[in-house]
């Protein structure tokens, strides 16, 4: 949707005296950083596209309180002004839904990334060892990103986020989830 489509379905959804959205999902940047094996992205023909966050900020000035995802399908902290981003959720109160793989979270202030109002942290960890890990995160370091995700989950849940890592389980992958905790292989 256009923006210009989208003030007008605003400015028609005020008229008809419905309840402000109690949940947006906003997805910064159509694209990704990594190559990953099970994902969709590396098939895409379209260049990277990023929402312009002054263009956010304005149509949702009154959108405050509510639970926001951000980042469903594609990475959001590619978005050259990701930081803003997370700067407008917490100007607007916003809880924050966040999915990311991880890779970039090493960008971001600590001080800032506790203020934004997590409600759930998720990173997506494929793999379970470093060799699987780089072979279906095609450009991912497995320790950088190991760190990062690391130190933004301690920061969410020591502000109450819950916090969940999630995992593609390939052919390839799917003898080492007898390493996941509690699920040892009998033999």
């Amino acid at each position: 949707m256009q923006l210009a489509q989208f003030s007008d379905f605003m400015t028609w959804f005020r008229r008809s005296r419905l309840e402000m959205p109690k949940l947006l999902e906003i997805e910064p940047a159509r694209g990704c950083n990594l190559r990953c094996v099970m994902c969709h992205v590396p098939t895409m023909k379209e260049k990277t596209q990023f929402i312009d966050i002054d263009a956010l900020d304005r149509h949702t000035k009154n959108v405050r309180g509510c639970h926001v995802i951000i980042g469903s399908e594609y990475e959001p902290t590619i978005h050259p002004e990701f930081e803003k981003l997370l700067r407008l959720s917490i100007d607007r109160g916003w809880k924050v839904d966040f999915l990311t793989n991880g890779t970039n979270l090493h960008r971001y202030d600590p001080a800032l990334l506790a203020d934004v109002g997590f409600h759930v942290f998720n990173a997506s960890f494929d793999g379970f060892s470093k060799g699987s890990f780089e072979r279906i995160r095609r450009g991912a370091d497995y320790d950088r990103t190991m760190e990062n995700i690391l130190r933004a989950a301690e920061i969410a849940r020591s502000a109450g986020a819950y916090t969940a890592i999630n995992a593609t389980i390939l052919r390839s992958n799917l003898h080492e989830t007898e390493l996941l905790p509690g699920n040892r292989t009998v033999t």
